[in-house]
């Protein structure tokens, strides 16, 4: 059944995104969804080594604001250069130098997938994702590869001009997750550093065609979960052999081993599937549809069925934008403390996503169906207004940030509800929210909190409210 409100809902979201901006225009530009992807990160930890600085934070929201319209008019580029201000603007007051500037708009091109026993020499490229002012003085990229932290090789590009080719020593290097560290600096000034992911997978090409060759056998004889799972995981292995660069930093080898290990167990006539601690990459097929999920399994051990957390991204996001941004995966250290699980559903068609989130929860964990949490963000955050009315027994509590509902809140006046809005958040978003805790308040309801956040605008909305939001929904389903 559809709710009538989830699709008003969502066109009021789609217009008070773009409300301040003119109609998107396409362009051409070499920024990529992972070049920004990297960029928030980034924010997110100069926001959480901000915090104990309400003035820098301030100085930073402004630009943070930009960022979001800049994303919302599919300007990549712009979005980065705002999201480098930003940081800056975090760390220190003034303008930042040219070279800082073309220090933060560097990006890293080459493999992400490398076969160790290959005698092919890989080549990475540093260049700009925009233009920048030109740099003054003459600046160098000092470069690490490293395992776990331990540095296996190191490199200098002096002077750096861009764009520049380099290479790494990674024959003869063991299987594994690997990590390209990467320093820029002017003299004694370190201006950025960062980390791209690498993983060494020796005879990759041959495993994989090995893989794909016996996945179809077993299509018809295993849970539709487990085989939906390691196509994906093989899809990814694929697509980064060939030369793709994914939006998150899947670990590859690691789920090329995971495959390996699902394949193996089916010919034994087992399954890979065991509930094991950590952090998932799953799939599951629900009516017709291929749902894929972001997973997050606690190492604390409860005593019976427990609680769930079903988190719905903003616009423009995916699965993994609760477990890597918000906070850094703020939601992950929230629920690992309480032992409860974590589903992101990568959204769907209207609700279908939740729905199929619950069924995999159901099917696959060991759920305690009387404390299942839905929360959204911004976009997830009218969806999970829409998904509470259509089927309020489903779901315990709900949080919502950065989004109200002009639908009939009735069905919600008994159930914990947290509403949560930056001070600065968009003006006609911000009166959205402020309407609907309203609306909430004259329903007289008897478990509802509503909280803004200053300085926060749109995106760190979620960062601030999460622990507020998580404790106040830990108290009422105890």
């Amino acid at each position: 059944m559809r709710h009538t409100g989830f699709a008003q809902s969502i066109i009021r979201a789609v217009v008070i995104l773009f409300c301040l901006s003119s109609v998107a225009v396409a362009q051409t530009t070499d920024a990529t969804r992972r070049d920004l992807a990297v960029k928030l990160i980034a924010l997110d930890a100069a926001w959480e080594r901000a915090r104990d600085s309400e003035e820098a934070r301030a100085r930073a929201v402004p630009t943070i604001t930009q960022a979001v319209t800049n994303f919302f008019r599919n300007r990549f580029a712009e979005t980065c250069s705002s999201v480098a201000q930003a940081i800056f603007r975090l760390e220190q007051e003034g303008t930042p130098s040219p070279e800082r500037q073309l220090a933060d708009a560097l990006v890293i091109r080459g493999p992400r997938l490398l076969d160790p026993t290959q005698e092919a020499i890989p080549r990475w490229t540093l260049h700009t994702a925009y233009s920048t002012p030109r740099a003054r003085q003459p600046l160098e990229a000092r470069w690490s590869l490293l395992q776990q932290d331990r540095v296996v090789a190191t490199g200098v590009i002096a002077p750096l001009n861009v764009p520049a080719d380099f290479t790494m020593p990674t024959g003869g290097l063991g299987q594994g997750e690997y990590e390209i560290e990467l320093h820029i600096v002017e003299g004694a000034t370190v201006h950025r550093q960062w980390r791209e992911p690498l993983s060494l997978v020796p005879h990759a090409a041959a495993r994989l065609r090995s893989l794909e060759a016996q996945l179809a056998s077993f299509q018809k004889q295993v849970a539709d979960f487990e085989w939906q799972s390691v196509r994906h995981w093989l899809q990814i292995v694929s697509e980064t052999l060939a030369g793709a660069t994914p939006e998150t930093n899947y670990p590859i080898g690691r789920l090329l081993a995971q495959a390996e290990h699902a394949v193996a167990q089916w010919q034994q006539g087992g399954r890979w599937w065991q509930n094991q601690p950590g952090d998932h990459w799953v799939s599951a097929r629900v009516n017709d549809t291929i749902h894929y999920f972001r997973l997050f399994v606690p190492a604390t051990m409860l005593s019976g069925p427990r609680p769930l957390v079903i988190a719905l991204h903003g616009a423009g996001g995916n699965e993994h934008l609760f477990f890597e941004g918000y906070g850094l995966g703020r939601v992950l250290t929230e629920a690992a403390t309480r032992g409860w699980y974590v589903l992101a559903p990568r959204a769907g068609s209207q609700l279908d996503h939740v729905w199929a989130a619950l069924e995999l929860a159901y099917a696959h964990l060991n759920v305690d169906r009387s404390r299942v949490l839905l929360i959204g963000h911004s976009m997830g955050g009218f969806q999970t207004f829409a998904a509470a009315l259509q089927n309020p027994t489903a779901f315990a509590g709900i949080a919502v940030y950065a989004a109200g509902s002009d639908a009939s809140l009735a069905p919600l006046k008994d159930k914990p509800v947290f509403l949560a809005v930056g001070a600065q958040e968009l003006a006609l978003l911000r009166a959205t929210v402020r309407n609907t805790r309203d609306a909430f308040n004259r329903l007289e309801p008897c478990c509802f909190q509503y909280k803004e956040y200053a300085p926060c605008e749109h995106l760190m909305i979620v960062r601030e409210a999460l622990p507020d939001s998580l404790a106040f929904l830990e108290s009422k389903i105890q």
